[in-house]
C-alpha cells in the first residue's frame, strides 16, 4: 500500500475496535458513566433494521463476517466463522441462546485435569464472581426463559417469560421424554413482551438474517440509539483498524490507526483507554500487526500466548425426517427447547466435558446448503420436498484447547489495506472426536423416539470461536488479567471471546457480554466513575 497521509481526530477518553456484543455494550455502559467513546467498526451500521433487512436467505448473506480473510489449515472441518459484519458484529447472525455458563465450568483444569497435548486452565475468576453480571446483563437485553433443572437454587427468575413451543419443538420434546431425558425452555435474548426499541418476537423463522422487529438482542438495536443520544459516542463504521500505536517504550497504548472505506483514508485515533473487542481472529491479528520495538513479538505478547489455545464447540447437527408437518419456518431457529444432562463430565464416558442439544430448524435454503450438502440430484430434491417434516437438534461440544491450534499471520499475503492476512490451524483433540461421536449418537436417539424415520448427520464442523487472547492470573501464560486488561499495556483492554480460558458446552454471548460488563466497570474506575450494574436509561425512549 502506498504511502497515504494519515489524518488525526481529537482524542477521546475510550476508544473500542469492533461494534459487536462486547463492544457495543461496553461503548453504552462507557458514555452513560460519563466518557467520551470512539466506537470504530470494519462494517456497515444498519440503523434502519425493518429497511436493512430483507426476509430474503441469499440477500442477508451480506450480513456474516467473509471467510475470504483467513486460510485454514488442520483436520477440524470448518464451520463459518460465528460473527456478522457489521454494526452489531455476531448478533446479526446469531440465534439469541443466552445461556450462563456452569460453576464447574470455571475450574475445569482442577475438577478434570489435564490432557496430553491440550492447554486446559482453570479461569482467574469464579461463578460467583460473575454471577451479579450474569443477573445485570439478563435484565439488561431482556432475555426470556423460565429456571430450569439445571439452574443453581439461587439464581433470580429471567427477566422475561419462556416463549411458547411451536409444532417442532413440541414433537422433540416426546423424543427427550421417551428416553428419560429433561427438556426445557432454553434461555434466550429474544423478546418475548415489547422492550424499549424492540418488538416481541413475531416468530417468523428469519433469525440469522438480521433481526427486523428487534426482538432479538443486538447492540445495533438495543445499545447504539442510547449511546448516541448521550452525545458522547462517536460511531465510526466501515472502518477498518489496521495497527495500536503505543508509546516509545511500549508501556502506553495511545491511539488507533484505521482505514476508511468510504474514501481510502487513513485516520488516527488517539484515546488514554483501548479496547481490542473483535472476533478472536481478528483480535490476534490486529496485535500482531501492531508489534514495534518495545513488542518485536506483538503488541501485548510476552507470554507468547497471543494467538494460542483457539478452541469452538464441536457441532453435531443432527436432522430427522418426520411423517407429519412440523412447520419448521416458525417461531425462532434455537432453542425453543434444551438438554443439558449431558453438558458436565460423566464417568461412563470416554471423554472429559459434556455437550448440549438444543431443538435447531432451518430455512430453505440453510437447509440445502448445510444440512443436506451431502446430497445430489434426484435424492437431494426429494428431501427439500419434505422440508416442511424436517426438524433437528443442535448438538454442541466442549472443545479443548491445544497451544498449537493458533491464529498467526502472513507476512506474504496481505490486505488492500497493506495488513497480514491471518491463517488459523486447528486440529480435533481426541477427546473432542469422542465427544462428537457420542453426541451424534445421543441426538439421533433423541429423533428416533420422536418420531424420526430418517435421520441425516451433517458433516461435523464448529461453531463460537473463542480462546485466542486467553486471560489469566500469571502474565507468562495468559495475555490478559480477570477484567480483559493486558498484562504487559495496562490501558489496553481485550474484550470478547478471546478471552476464554476454555470454552464450557453452552453458547457463549452471555459470558461475553458479562465479561464487558466487568471490563468496563474497571474502564470506568479508571477515570473515577461509578458504574451501576443496570444501564440508567432502560425504561426511556430511544431517541
Amino acid at each position: 500500500m502506498p504511502d497515504r497521509v494519515v489524518t488525526e481526530e481529537a482524542p477521546v477518553q475510550v476508544c473500542i475496535v469492533g461494534a459487536g456484543a462486547a463492544g457495543g455494550l461496553l461503548g453504552r455502559l462507557l458514555a452513560e458513566a460519563g466518557l467520551t467513546v470512539a466506537l470504530i467498526e470494519a462494517g456497515p451500521w444498519y440503523a434502519n433494521p425493518r429497511a436493512d433487512f430483507v426476509e430474503d436467505e441469499l440477500a442477508m448473506q451480506k450480513l456474516w463476517w467473509p471467510e475470504s480473510q483467513y486460510t485454514v489449515s488442520g483436520d477440524a472441518p470448518r464451520g463459518r466463522v460465528s460473527s456478522g459484519l457489521g454494526v452489531g458484529g455476531g448478533t446479526l447472525v446469531w440465534t439469541g441462546a443466552a445461556f450462563r455458563f456452569f460453576e464447574q465450568d470455571f475450574r475445569v483444569l482442577t475438577l478434570d485435569g489435564q490432557l496430553p497435548g491440550a492447554s486446559i486452565a482453570d479461569w482467574p475468576l469464579s461463578y460467583a464472581d460473575l454471577a451479579p453480571y450474569y443477573a445485570a446483563v439478563e435484565a439488561h437485553i431482556g432475555v426470556a426463559g423460565a429456571i430450569g433443572p439445571w439452574d443453581p437454587l439461587d439464581r433470580p427468575p429471567y427477566p422475561l417469560p419462556p416463549h411458547g413451543l411451536h409444532r417442532h419443538a413440541v414433537v422433540l420434546r416426546a423424543g427427550f421424554m421417551r428416553l428419560g431425558l429433561r427438556a426445557h425452555p432454553g434461555p434466550v435474548a429474544i423478546a418475548s413482551r415489547p422492550l424499549p426499541n424492540r418488538e416481541p418476537c413475531c416468530y417468523c423463522g428469519f433469525c440469522i438474517q438480521g433481526c427486523r422487529t428487534g426482538a432479538m438482542y443486538s447492540p445495533a438495536t438495543a445499545e447504539l440509539p442510547w449511546a448516541l443520544a448521550t452525545g458522547r459516542v462517536q460511531l465510526r463504521p466501515e472502518a477498518v483498524v489496521l495497527r495500536v500505536l503505543t508509546s516509545d517504550d511500549g508501556t502506553v497504548a495511545t491511539a488507533v490507526e484505521y482505514g476508511c472505506r468510504r474514501d481510502g483514508s487513513l485516520r488516527r485515533q488517539p484515546a488514554e483507554v483501548i479496547v481490542v473487542a473483535n472476533n478472536p481472529i481478528e483480535t490476534p491479528r490486529l496485535l500482531f500487526n501492531s508489534r514495534s520495538a518495545a513488542h518485536p513479538n506483538g503488541l501485548a505478547n510476552s507470554s507468547d500466548q497471543l494467538g494460542r489455545h483457539f478452541m469452538c464447540h464441536p457441532g453435531a447437527y443432527t436432522w430427522g425426517v418426520f411423517d407429519e408437518d412440523l412447520r419448521p419456518y416458525e417461531g425462532f431457529v434455537l432453542n425453543h427447547l434444551c438438554c443439558l444432562d449431558f453438558a458436565q463430565t460423566r464417568p461412563e464416558h470416554p471423554f472429559i466435558r459434556g455437550f448440549v442439544m438444543e431443538t435447531l430448524t432451518s430455512l430453505p435454503v440453510g437447509l440445502a446448503t448445510a444440512a443436506l450438502a451431502a446430497y445430489w440430484g434426484a435424492e437431494h430434491k426429494a428431501l427439500m420436498r419434505r422440508y416442511r417434516q424436517i426438524a433437528g437438534l443442535f448438538t454442541i461440544g466442549e472443545g479443548i484447547p491445544m497451544p498449537t491450534n493458533r491464529v498467526t499471520c502472513q507476512s506474504d499475503a496481505r490486505d488492500e489495506w497493506g495488513m497480514p492476512r491471518a491463517h488459523l490451524h486447528y486440529d480435533w483433540h481426541q477427546n473432542d472426536v469422542r465427544l462428537l461421536d457420542r453426541a451424534f449418537e445421543q441426538s439421533a436417539a433423541v429423533l428416533r423416539a420422536a418420531g424420526a424415520q430418517r435421520i441425516i448427520c451433517q458433516p461435523p464442523t464448529q461453531v463460537h470461536m473463542m480462546g485466542t487472547a486467553r486471560m489469566g492470573s500469571d502474565p507468562r501464560t495468559s495475555v490478559t488479567n480477570a477484567v480483559g486488561q493486558t498484562h504487559d499495556v495496562p490501558n489496553l483492554y481485550v474484550a470478547g471471546g478471546a478471552l476464554f480460558p476454555t470454552g464450557s458446552s453452552v453458547n457463549p454471548t452471555l459470558t461475553i457480554l458479562a465479561l464487558a460488563w466487568r471490563t468496563a466497570e474497571h474502564i470506568a474506575c479508571r477515570f473515577g466513575r461509578t458504574l451501576p450494574m443496570r444501564a440508567a436509561p432502560l425504561q426511556r425512549t430511544a431517541s
